[in-house]
């Protein structure tokens, strides 16, 4: 303990703990930048983790500047079973208002499916307004030099 009767862990300063101390000013900081997004709406954080001792045992150190605390159930607070360490990326996909395709047994957002398919979340989002279904619009691509439409699947055979 220090002189002010708080445990001594070590942790000021580092990455780790500027994101735990702006976790805990979210949620529970009225004059909080994001608290209305947060605190506001009630997310909370488990009662352990008001202790950064326990939020450090639990989740590690944080890598790196790219990393920042996401929770993986958006509509849950801030826990050990809810939180992982995600790049900006990975945290910009699994937001509220991303749109979400189920194809083959796999859920991503539109972002996602667009760098896995190769086509733009533009052509998606557009080929889905226009009444195209989740299959057809991500297994389709234009084949400018043949001037037809073709599969990925077709496409992929003929080029590998």
């Amino acid at each position: 303990m220090n002189k002010r009767g708080n445990p001594k862990h070590g942790g000021t300063g580092t990455l780790t703990y500027k994101r735990w101390a702006s976790m805990m000013a979210r949620c529970y900081q009225a004059n909080s930048q994001n608290y209305k997004r947060y605190g506001g709406i009630g997310i909370s954080v488990a009662d352990r983790w008001h202790d950064f001792a326990e939020f450090l045992a639990d989740m590690g150190e944080c890598q790196g500047n790219e990393f920042t605390l996401d929770r993986i159930n958006n509509d849950e607070g801030y826990s050990p079973k809810n939180c992982r360490w995600a790049t900006k990326i990975e945290q910009a996909r699994n937001k509220k208002n991303n749109r979400v395709l189920c194809h083959d047994g796999e859920s991503l957002c539109v972002s996602a499916w667009a760098d896995r398919t190769g086509l733009s979340s533009y052509v998606i989002l557009m080929r889905l307004k226009r009444g195209w279904g989740v299959d057809r619009t991500l297994t389709t691509l234009r084949d400018a030099r043949a001037g037809r439409t073709i599969t990925l699947k077709t496409y992929r055979r003929t080029t590998t």
